[in-house]
């Protein structure tokens, strides 16, 4: 008898509800909602979702439902398509008392589809709660444990991206940096940092101050990409990110990705015409000038940094310059062949720089055994010396 009056209700709920008062429509949910099995219920939330009014109550009915019953019904279908109607509610639910039950739901279901859900929800509700946020950072943990879960990383970081929230940029950045994972999902969790809000500077900096060599290099990618970043900061990270170089040099085995490293810090203070590292910089040439001659760096990519070293170190390089040409006079002297494109670009260097302190080596030049290349760019470099 029970299970036919019920029948009968859901049958006529939606021709009857609109012709009563809201306090009546409410009853009439409420028992419907109560006397009914699982799919009587969503049904209920379901008719109650595209009704015009306060109908608060019933949602609330419906999570603490969901919310108590989890231990007894957590992996019934029907269980779960209720909590994933109601969750999809919530927005509509006033009260700001919901936190706690919200954080029970997600926390007592395994279901994916419904964490997602409550998400989703949390995130159009700009919901930021701190002991929230570190539960979605453990899920996020738990599906880049998982190689099963992989798939559900996109819809994860659009979530992420969504709440745009700084307490999630380790959790994005571990995505980013991941080495198992698929190229276009490592480089949406990099757009998805360059969105949150901040500029995430003091994280960077950590990272490229502790992170390995592939986390310092991926620190840096993502600030110098960010379009909303200042060339201000970008320089800054840069000086930081060279500075940390020298200081890794012995340190850190992969030398190649240590010379990309290098050379994108580099790159961006010339960019952004940083002369107030300077100092940093001629550091970073006597390192360079080891590495280029163990190997480790390309001739074209150490000319580019001996033409970096002019434009933001211009005081101090020409004493730097001036040393380097006397070094290849004597090597020179003694019939030891040194590189023409290097020597030739010093020598071009010391003529732009125009200090006179390089006028006894530059002169020298044409008294020894170079090509007429070099003497010719050593008697240019002569008279654009200022006196």
């Amino acid at each position: 008898m029970k299970r036919s009056f019920i029948a009968i209700l859901l049958i006529c709920i939606g021709f009857f509800l609109y012709g009563n008062s809201q306090t009546e429509q409410l009853t009439i949910l409420k028992k419907t909602f109560y006397r009914g099995n699982l799919q009587d219920k969503i049904q209920v939330v379901t008719e109650t979702s595209v009704l015009e009014g306060d109908f608060e109550e019933i949602y609330l009915i419906a999570l603490d439902f969901v919310v108590d019953y989890a231990d007894i019904l957590k992996d019934d279908s029907s269980m779960i398509d209720l909590a994933k109607i109601t969750v999809e509610n919530l927005e509509k639910i006033k009260s700001k008392n919901i936190l706690d039950q919200i954080f029970n739901l997600f926390s007592s279901y395994d279901s994916d589809i419904l964490k997602f859900k409550i998400l989703e929800s949390i995130a159009g509700m700009k919901i930021n709660d701190e002991n929230f946020n570190v539960i979605i950072n453990e899920y996020g943990e738990s599906l880049l444990a998982s190689n099963e879960k992989f798939e559900l990383l996109p819809d994860f970081i659009s979530v992420l991206e969504k709440l745009n929230n700084p307490s999630f940029f380790n959790m994005l950045f571990k995505i980013a940096a991941a080495e198992n994972l698929n190229g276009d999902v490592k480089k949406q969790a990099e757009k998805a940092i360059a969105s949150i809000d901040g500029n995430n500077k003091s994280n960077m900096v950590s990272i490229i101050e502790n992170g390995t060599i592939e986390e310092k290099q991926l620190a840096l990618r993502i600030v110098l990409n960010n379009d909303k970043n200042s060339d201000f900061l970008r320089a800054e990270i840069a000086e930081k990110a060279l500075q940390v170089s020298i200081l890794y040099i012995g340190d850190i085995e992969n030398k190649n990705q240590l010379i990309n490293f290098q050379l994108d810090a580099i790159r961006e203070l010339r960019r952004v015409s940083w002369t107030r590292s300077s100092d940093l910089v001629v550091q970073f040439f006597n390192y360079a000038r080891s590495e280029y001659e163990t190997g480790l760096i390309k001739e074209d990519e150490y000319l580019e940094i001996i033409s970096c070293v002019e434009e933001l170190a211009s005081t101090k390089a020409s004493a730097l310059f001036s040393d380097y040409l006397a070094f290849f006079n004597s090597q020179t002297e003694q019939g030891i062949s040194c590189s023409e494109p290097v020597v030739f670009a010093v020598i071009q260097a010391l003529g732009n720089l125009g200090n006179k302190i390089a006028f006894d080596n530059l002169l020298y030049v044409g008294y020894l055994s170079y090509s007429e290349e070099i003497i010719e760019a050593s008697r240019i470099a002569l008279a654009g010396l200022k006196f």
